[in-house]
């Protein structure tokens, strides 16, 4: 899972995650501290990320 901090501060310490958050830079959440981001998401300063889009390869001459 991964959220991002959009809150006033520039950053910001998570005790629960060992980490420190910087507004609007995705942090990655361990699977097993995923109970840590959902109470983080419940506030407003907190969003899930948006899932990267996926690479799409580029067409060859024989794919033509």
């Amino acid at each position: 899972m991964r959220i991002v901090y959009t809150g006033p501060s520039r950053a910001v310490e998570v005790p629960g995650l060992g980490m420190l958050a910087r507004r609007g830079e995705p942090i990655d959440v361990p699977e097993d501290r995923h109970d840590v981001a959902r109470s983080l998401l419940q506030q407003e300063c907190w969003t899930e990320a948006e899932q990267p889009a996926a690479k799409r390869s580029k067409a060859t001459k024989e794919n033509e």
